[in-house]
């Protein structure tokens, strides 16, 4: 997973309470993410590989790799459905799709 994803720059966050609150400003779709998904999303505010953000994750929460590796991938797809994010969809296979049609 060396494929890179990227925040919206037109979403604005926030943490409140150990979750973030996100909101897409090109729509006006507000999002919670727990505790789990605020640290994602806080990774993400550097350019790191999905690799390293799984490494994070890994080490921070005490999970097993082969565990976080399917979780981490549908929740960068979702992000990535929800506009939150720019790049490329993941499969949860780690293989990288381009836009639909291509």
């Amino acid at each position: 997973m060396r494929e890179t994803v990227a925040r919206n720059p037109n979403v604005h966050w926030t943490i409140l309470e150990g979750e973030a609150v996100l909101v897409n400003l090109e729509n006006g779709y507000f999002f919670t993410l727990n505790q789990v998904g605020a640290t994602i999303w806080e990774l993400l505010s550097e350019e790191r590989t999905l690799d390293e953000v799984l490494m994070a994750i890994c080490a921070r929460y005490d999970v097993a790799e082969h565990s976080a590796r399917a979780d981490l991938m549908n929740f960068i797809n979702m992000l990535n459905h929800e506009q939150l994010v720019e790049g490329g969809s993941i499969d949860v296979r780690g293989a990288q799709r381009g836009p639909a049609g291509s």
